[in-house]
């Protein structure tokens, strides 16, 4: 089990980021995999996976439309 920290810390985002997608998007899914021991809140190995996830899927999306950008702005024609 981790602490939302310790996922900020391997992800390389802030814990605010990682608990607002934890309470936000994805609450339904990891509610069943977390829980709460003397105020901090663990997530078991299956939640983990799902914000990892997250993070990785949203990543590869800026990444493309970064690349779109970065194409028009240089000119380039896109197909």
């Amino acid at each position: 089990m981790k602490t939302i920290r310790q996922i900020a810390d391997e992800l390389g985002v802030s814990k605010q980021a990682v608990y607002k997608r934890f309470k936000g998007k994805l609450h339904t899914v990891c509610a069943p995999y977390a829980h709460t021991e003397q105020g901090v809140l663990y997530l078991e190995e299956q939640g983990e996976t799902l914000i990892k996830q997250d993070f990785l899927q949203n990543d590869r999306s800026i990444g493309a439309h970064t690349d779109t950008h970065t194409e028009c702005s240089n000119g380039a024609v896109l197909e």
